[in-house]
């Protein structure tokens, strides 16, 4: 037996564990200034192709 095995989970755990927090897929969290970045791109992103679609769709219905 090791130490590994004798110790509770909580000694060797990372950090963000602690806190009560887990990542997404294995990713470390982001913070939330970076996380309320992220959400703005992909907002964005996403409101374009929607404009993009519309557009399209307006194009061929002429």
């Amino acid at each position: 037996m090791t130490l590994l095995d004798q110790a509770p989970a909580r000694e060797w755990a990372p950090a963000w564990e602690w806190a009560g927090e887990r990542p997404a897929l294995g990713r470390m969290p982001l913070e939330p200034q970076a996380a309320a970045r992220v959400r703005a791109l992909r907002r964005a992103r996403r409101n374009a192709q929607v404009r993009a679609i519309r557009v399209r769709r307006i194009l061929l219905t002429r």
